[in-house]
C-alpha cells in the first residue's frame, strides 16, 4: 500500500500540461501525461479526476478514435454526481462530444443536442459571449448540413474568410445572423447589395469588418 501524500499541485499541473498538449493537436503526449498520473476517484480529487477523464475523450476525439465515445459517457456519469455542479466541466464535456459526433460518428441530431446543452450551461454560467458564439456557429453548421441547405456554401465562405484574416467567433457569429437576415433593422451600416445565392468573399469581409467597426 502507498502511503505517500498526495502532490495536488503536481497533479494539476500535469492536467494543465495534458489540456495544453490538446490544445497543441497532440493527442498522443496528453494520454501520456495523463497516464502518468495513475489518477484514481479519492476524497478531495473528484474534480481532478472527472477534468482527467474528459482530457483522455478530448485526445482521443483529435484521434477519431471510437474509445472517445466512451470516455465521454464515463465523465457524464462522473459529472452527474457534483453537487453543486461543475459547470465548466460540463460545457466542455458537451461541446467536445459534440465534435466527435459530429466529425467521427457522424450523428449529426445527437451532436446538435449536445451543443445545445453546452450553450444553455455557457449561458447560466454567463461565460464570455465568445464561447457561446463558438458553440451557436458550429449549432449553425449542423444545421445548414441537416438542411442540405445551398447556404452551406456561404457559411464555408464567411468560415474561410474570418479564418484568413482573424476574426473572432462573435463577429462571425453577428455578420452570419446578418445575412441571414436576423440582425436589428437599425444596423444600417451593415447593408450591401448582395446576391445571396452567390455571396463571395469580398462581402463576408465587408459585413466583418462592419461588425468589428461597431464593437
Amino acid at each position: 500500500m502507498n502511503d505517500d501524500p498526495i502532490d495536488v499541485e503536481k497533479i494539476r499541473r500535469i492536467l494543465h500540461l495534458a489540456k495544453a498538449a490538446n490544445n497543441q493537436q497532440n493527442p498522443d503526449q496528453a494520454i501520456a501525461l495523463i497516464e502518468t498520473l495513475r489518477l484514481a476517484e479519492s476524497e478531495g480529487l473528484e474534480k481532478d479526476w472527472a477534468d482527467s477523464q474528459l482530457i483522455l475523450a478530448e485526445a482521443y476525439t483529435a484521434k477519431g478514435d471510437q474509445l472517445a465515445e466512451t470516455l465521454f459517457e464515463e465523465t457524464f456519469e462522473l459529472l452527474a454526481q457534483f453537487s453543486p455542479p461543475e459547470i465548466t466541466l460540463e460545457i466542455r464535456a458537451h461541446e467536445h462530444f459534440g465534435d466527435y459526433l459530429r466529425r467521427f460518428a457522424k450523428r449529426p441530431s445527437l451532436a446538435r443536442q449536445h451543443y445545445e446543452n453546452a450553450k444553455s450551461r455557457a449561458v447560466d454560467l454567463h461565460i464570455c459571449a465568445e464561447d457561446i458564439a463558438r458553440i451557436q456557429l458550429k449549432i449553425e453548421a449542423i444545421e445548414l448540413a441537416m438542411d442540405q441547405s445551398p447556404e452551406a456554401e456561404n457559411f464555408a465562405t464567411l468560415k474561410r474568410v474570418a479564418k484568413k484574416w482573424g476574426y473572432t467567433c462573435a463577429e462571425q457569429l453577428a455578420a452570419w445572423l446578418h445575412h441571414k437576415g436576423q440582425a436589428d433593422d437599425h444596423d444600417q451600416g451593415l447593408r450591401f447589395a448582395r446576391n445571396r445565392e452567390q455571396a463571395g468573399e469580398q462581402y463576408f469581409k465587408y459585413l466583418l469588418d462592419m461588425v468589428r467597426m461597431k464593437t
